[in-house]
């Protein structure tokens, strides 16, 4: 069961059967079945690239090709409505959407994009969006960060400077920037965490650096923690900036400077 999928037009219907590896996660995923399905289809559009408008095999027969129930995988395909990434229409179909119709502040499509490879103008956009957001956090973090907010952060900043694996470094380095955001006391700015997460990761993906090697972003970081600490609002915002701009660097120019 190795058969990708396979699109040659938009106006055909797409035929496949799951992968090995597609299997294996529908069977162990701790998720609902509902949840997994939806993780299966809609990481093959994403991954694979699908052509907007190629049309979903019909509900019937994608039962059979997934192996859930008729209401299972309409609860599927209503996530992925909600995503985005699919439309059903009478008559015609569930179609595949336009990207510019895909929910990209959806955790799993950020994650299957970076999956899928991202150019530089999604680079770019991904700076962008940090620029406008975490400056504004981290200031708001230096008025109103408490005592517990501090500490979760100088935990997560230790963890990263004692990091020995990447994998540790961006656990750490995720845990202090979403401190960060529980510290700003926003409920609106806190929603964007989990896009500021997704990004983060995904940008350690593309990087595919030894960033644990780089001791000028760990002294950054704890520059931003001692600004916070201190309510230097200013000293924040600035620190913040340098540090998008040190990744921006890293991932949209390749470089990584110690």
């Amino acid at each position: 069961m190795t058969q990708l999928l396979v699109e040659t037009s938009k106006n055909q219907d797409i035929s496949y059967t799951l992968t090995d590896e597609e299997l294996h996660f529908k069977a162990n995923s701790v998720d609902k079945l509902t949840i997994s399905v939806a993780q299966i289809i809609g990481r093959r559009i994403v991954v694979n690239g699908l052509i907007p408008g190629a049309t979903l095999p019909r509900e019937q027969e994608l039962c059979d090709i997934v192996g859930v129930s008729r209401t299972v995988l309409r609860e599927a395909v209503k996530t992925l409505v909600e995503k985005g990434l699919i439309e059903t229409r009478q008559k015609a179909g569930t179609l595949v959407s336009p990207r510019s119709n895909w929910n990209l502040f959806d955790k799993d499509v950020l994650r299957w994009l970076f999956e899928h490879g991202v150019d530089e103008d999604f680079k770019m956009s991904l700076v962008e969006l940090r620029s406008a957001i975490e400056p504004s956090v981290v200031k708001l973090a230096a008025r109103k960060a408490g005592d517990s907010d501090l500490k979760k952060m100088e935990k997560a900043l230790i963890l990263m400077e004692e990091a020995t694996t990447p994998e540790a470094y961006l656990n750490a380095d995720v845990t202090f920037h979403m401190s960060m955001f529980h510290a700003c006391k926003n409920e609106f700015l806190i929603q964007f965490r989990t896009v500021i997460k997704q990004i983060l990761k995904g940008s350690f993906q593309v990087q595919q650096t030894a960033v644990i090697e780089s001791d000028s972003g760990k002294k950054l970081h704890r520059a931003l923690y001692e600004k916070i600490a201190s309510g230097d609002v200013e000293g924040a915002e600035i620190t913040m900036k340098y540090i998008i701009q040190k990744a921006e660097e890293e991932l949209v120019m390749g470089t990584l400077k110690k």
